[in-house]
């Protein structure tokens, strides 16, 4: 199971006031109303692009010809699955409406329900069903979905989410250190620590949504912890590859607006973080710095869509505008069956089957969080959730590293 995947979903999807449609949703799909010509038709030898083909309701998105690499074809906002799936690849992929998500959002939060202690020290915690590499672990990082579970209940009003992420939650706060932080390799107390960033985000947003649920000692508590690494975050970042610096401002400003009283240092710090991210861009618009070279597959999955978010919350036109330049140089590593090639990435040993990443919020949060800003965008969201429905989960609906895993 992956906490980081399911709050994709839900990230992607403008529950923080992000983005009012998600992809597929009420805006028009696969290369969109009018797709640019290079996308439409495709010029030989040209990248792959999450884009292509135009057509209006109903109509069919068509692909080039001669081989081009442009990827067409699916269906158009209010009309079906077109007849020519265009393109390089053959697949038509329907555009997911907003049931689309909220469906694959409930299927794998009702999972993680599913693996929650109900009883004992770890009370909350939730108990991964692996036995590899050890049986059925509790990993720190499980505190993530606290946020999933709070959008779940924010969508449908059902007590049973609200009571899990509050279970959750507890234990969350209860196993943070002294610093305020959050070890990775929980039980253990030494280790990596800076994904206590990707941990301030979600139990601050769960914390918005939450708040009236929550009994006053547990409202104390929960912002006492937010508090806490929000203050451990200013401290220690930047930390870490580039990929956790914008994750430490967004964790930031995401403390700042669920305190009543948010210290100026943590938007100070934050801005900070954000002038480091975008420092590290190079002349090819691909952010540089893990492993002093470029890892697409994180740029996507995590830095880019973050950058986007800190311009989102702000708001900071500015940051989206970069966000956009970024991904608009990224997508083309995206193949059409929604895969990312990041064979040359500084990392690319985690990104063999992926659409997505085990450790980031995945492809789908970035192209989503901006679908609303070009259709090629658009269509890489759809993409990586059809990857993700396709080929990242097992019979059961676990997210697995593979058919083999």
């Amino acid at each position: 199971m992956c906490a980081g995947w399911i709050a994709a979903l839900s990230l992607g999807c403008g529950v923080l006031g992000c983005s009012s449609d998600p992809p597929g949703g009420t805006t028009s799909g696969s290369g969109g109303a009018s797709g640019s010509a290079a996308q439409a038709s495709g010029a030989a030898g040209a990248p792959i692009v999450p884009g292509g083909g135009s057509g209006s309701s109903g109509a069919t998105a068509t692909g080039g010809a001669n081989g081009e690499t442009s990827l067409g074809g699916g269906a158009v906002a209010g009309g079906s699955a077109g007849s020519d799936a265009g393109g390089v690849g053959g697949a038509v992929v329907q555009i997911p409406n907003e049931q689309a998500y909220e469906k694959a959002l409930y299927e794998l939060v009702d999972l993680l329900l599913t693996t929650q202690l109900d009883s004992g020290d770890n009370q909350g915690g939730l108990v991964s069903p692996s036995n590899n590499p050890e049986p059925k672990p509790i990993h720190s990082r499980a505190g993530e979905a606290v946020y999933p579970l709070a959008v779940a209940f924010k969508h449908r009003q059902d007590q049973k989410y609200a009571s899990a992420a509050i279970e959750l939650g507890n234990w969350m706060v209860s196993v943070q250190t002294a610093a305020g932080s959050w070890w990775e390799e929980w039980p253990k107390t030494t280790g990596w620590d800076g994904t206590s960033v990707d941990q301030l985000i979600s139990l601050a947003n769960a914390y918005v949504i939450l708040k009236e649920q929550l009994s006053a000692q547990e409202r104390a508590a929960w912002t006492q912890a937010i508090t806490r690494c929000a203050d451990w975050t200013v401290a220690n970042f930047p930390k870490g590859n580039i990929n956790y610096v914008p994750t430490g401002a967004v964790a930031l400003v995401s403390a700042s607006r669920a305190i009543e009283n948010p210290k100026p240092a943590w938007l100070g710090k934050a801005a900070s973080l954000m002038t480091l991210t975008t420092d590290a861009i190079n002349a090819e618009d691909l952010l540089t710095g893990e492993g002093n070279g470029v890892d697409l597959g994180y740029n996507i999955a995590q830095s880019i869509g973050y950058i986007a978010m800190y311009g989102l919350m702000l708001p900071s036109p500015r940051h989206v505008t970069r966000a956009v330049e970024l991904l608009e140089a990224h997508q083309y590593f995206m193949y059409p069956g929604g895969a990312i090639d990041n064979s040359w990435g500084t990392r690319s040993f985690k990104w063999n089957l992926e659409s997505g990443t085990k450790t980031a919020p995945g492809v789908f949060f970035s192209f989503a969080l901006l679908a609303d800003k070009a259709p090629s965008f658009q269509r890489g969201a759809q993409l990586a959730l059809s990857y993700l429905r396709e080929h990242g989960q097992d019979d059961a609906g676990w997210l697995v590293y593979g058919p083999h895993a």
